[in-house]
């Protein structure tokens, strides 16, 4: 059995990046018929990270017979994930740890966004990420709905150009140094990545690096659609951030960058075939 045991208690963002680097490699070299993912010993999962496991299992489900995933032994973590729909999301891919329901709770919140399928058909939770960013955050409602289209943008290049289905999720939290609130939304798909979206494009982009990619995506003329009808998305996002002193993490392929306070940070976590992007912003101060 291919046993992959997290030991962190709290799971960053580079954990998750590494994480979904070495399930990548252990599905093209594995012989093993089974796979375990641990997670007794996880306490803190936020929503990059809950979309950065969901992508994991399902990465090891296309490669592995079997699948089980050891749940956190923590009640208010596992219960957490149960609410955040993580467990029905995983059911159909992996067996699950005995001891903890598999179905999550119906009760919605005005602080979250539970995990959510994004597919042709998805209902992207526009209304759910307005009600965070106006009555958590303090955004009027012209920004509201800038910001909500831009996501659900986001969310459409998943079903136009991934040639996959994707997840969304998003929590609202306080800084508890500064006592100001936060969200961080998260959206991710296993799909062909952003250089093989844009090369739908650009024929140059062929010879383009995973970070060469990222970066022209970012710029505003950019599109993946071969019609040049709708960009990516991404420069408005990072244009946002900027704007609300909130930070921007772009995962595709080797690359990896993360924008936070003008300055652009660079990383190479391993290979990775989709998109993972999250998005934080801070709330607006009252005047």
């Amino acid at each position: 059995m291919e046993t992959i045991k997290l030991e962190q208690s709290k799971l960053s963002s580079e954990d998750v990046d590494n994480l979904l680097a070495y399930v990548q490699n252990i599905s093209t070299v594995s012989f093993e018929d089974e796979a375990e993912l641990v997670m007794r010993d996880v306490r803190f999962i936020d929503p990059y990270a809950l979309i950065g496991l969901c992508l994991s299992i399902r990465c090891l489900q296309k490669s592995f017979k079997e699948v089980r995933v050891v749940f956190p032994d923590d009640f208010e973590t596992a219960s957490y994930l149960a609410f955040m729909n993580f467990n029905d999301h995983i059911s159909p891919l992996a067996n699950l740890s005995s001891g903890w329901n598999t179905v999550s709770s119906q009760d919605r919140s005005d602080i979250l966004v539970k995990i959510t399928p994004i597919g042709s058909d998805s209902n992207f939770q526009e209304e759910a990420l307005g009600v965070i960013l106006n009555n958590q955050l303090n955004f009027s409602q012209e920004e509201v709905t800038s910001y909500t289209t831009v996501v659900s943008e986001l969310c459409h290049n998943i079903v136009d150009h991934s040639e996959d289905a994707g997840y969304l999720a998003a929590q609202r939290y306080t800084n508890h140094s500064t006592g100001k609130r936060f969200v961080m939304i998260a959206v991710g798909d296993l799909g062909i990545g952003m250089r093989s979206a844009l090369k739908k494009r650009y024929e140059e982009a062929e010879g383009w690096s995973h970070y060469e990619s990222i970066v022209k995506a970012l710029q505003k003329e950019a599109t993946s659609s071969s019609t040049g009808d709708r960009g990516l998305g991404l420069s408005k996002v990072h244009e946002i951030t900027k704007k609300y002193s909130g930070s921007l993490r772009i995962r595709s392929g080797d690359a990896s960058f993360y924008f936070r306070n003008n300055r652009a940070y660079c990383f190479n976590p391993g290979f990775f075939p989709g998109v993972q992007v999250m998005i934080s912003l801070a709330e607006v101060e009252n005047t």
